[in-house]
């Protein structure tokens, strides 16, 4: 471009220098009767308007620069996947008393936060849903960590060598991982989601806190409707329970639901139940007649051992 510009100044200085030799050849001409020739467009105003084209040109190829993506453009700050790793850690935490993991991961990968000596506070955001496999081990000064509503699975060995972990937040959902997950005596804050105007939680997850509001004892324990999901451990150890009424919005019963309900004789599983885990009603030793819809026939079978189905169409 610049020698293109070089060759038009010098194209333009040469037509300057020859105008006025040719206004003087115009004036000593001859008047006769021959038709005056076309005059051509001054030398000046061609120049002029090539200038403003390559300029015109010019600018155009920066706007297309400007729209093309960047080599070395900032990359988002969460991978597509969500993945907190070790590499996405290092991003974002530098040998700090504190970790903040931003909004957007959904996972703590296995490891990505493992022997880090310095470190003795954790924040999860509320987009975390799982915890992998020794997450935090090793992590000797941690001495506190908040996990948010939204986690839902946590590795029993994700906090495995965190000797100086003694104040945890989480969700109470998880209330029976619980024992699992911390090796020393832990003060637990537990979370639990709003309740709506019916009086069930948020989440339709009916857990062991939910359940010692409603029960207070007696031979019968009613689970009111609304809720879709009973959590592992909410109602075991219920010595005194011979009946349970499931509500027809349920549609998971989680391991360990009923588990050492001894007293329990018989059990009517609602229609809309589609997971039913195999030890949900684990040494319900007086369990002795279950009915259950069609679909549900061949985890019945696993779960109720020794009882005897009665199969629903």
């Amino acid at each position: 471009v610049e020698e293109v510009a070089e060759t038009v100044e010098e194209t333009a200085e040469t037509a300057e220098q020859t105008l006025p030799t040719l206004s003087l050849l115009e004036e000593l001409a001859p008047m006769d009767n021959t038709p005056a020739p076309q005059p051509r467009p001054a030398m000046g105003a061609m120049v002029s308007a090539l200038l403003s084209n390559m300029e015109e040109q010019r600018l155009a190829d920066r706007r297309a620069i400007a729209q093309e993506p960047s080599a070395d453009a900032e990359p988002s700050p969460v991978p597509a996947d969500g993945k907190f790793s070790t590499k996405e850690r290092r991003k974002h935490y530098h040998n700090e008393a504190q970790l903040v993991v931003p909004e957007g991961y959904l996972e703590i990968r296995a490891g990505a936060c493992a022997g880090l000596d310095k470190l003795e506070s954790v924040i999860l955001p509320n987009t975390i849903v799982k915890i992998g496999s020794g997450a935090f081990s090793d992590s000797a000064a941690l001495k506190e960590i908040y996990i948010p509503l939204s986690v839902k699975e946590i590795a029993s060995d994700a906090f495995e060598g965190c000797e100086s972990l003694t104040k945890v937040t989480m969700p109470f959902a998880l209330e029976w991982l619980a024992n699992e997950l911390f090796e020393n005596e832990v003060d637990i804050t537990w979370l639990e989601p709003e309740k709506e105007d019916n009086g069930i939680a948020e989440d339709g997850k009916f857990t062991r806190k939910i359940r010692k509001e409603i029960y207070d004892g007696g031979s019968m324990l009613i689970i009111p409707e609304g809720y879709i999901e009973i959590r592992p451990g909410a109602c075991a150890g219920l010595d005194d329970v011979t009946e349970v009424v499931l509500p027809q919005t349920l549609q998971k019963i989680c391991g360990g639901a009923f588990s050492e309900c001894s007293s329990l004789v018989s059990l009517d599983i609602p229609a809309s139940v589609t997971e039913l885990e195999e030890d949900a009603f684990e040494d319900c030793t007086s369990l002795r007649m279950v009915a259950i819809p069609s679909h549900l026939e061949a985890q019945a079978k696993a779960c109720f051992p020794t009882a005897d189905l009665m199969v629903l169409d």
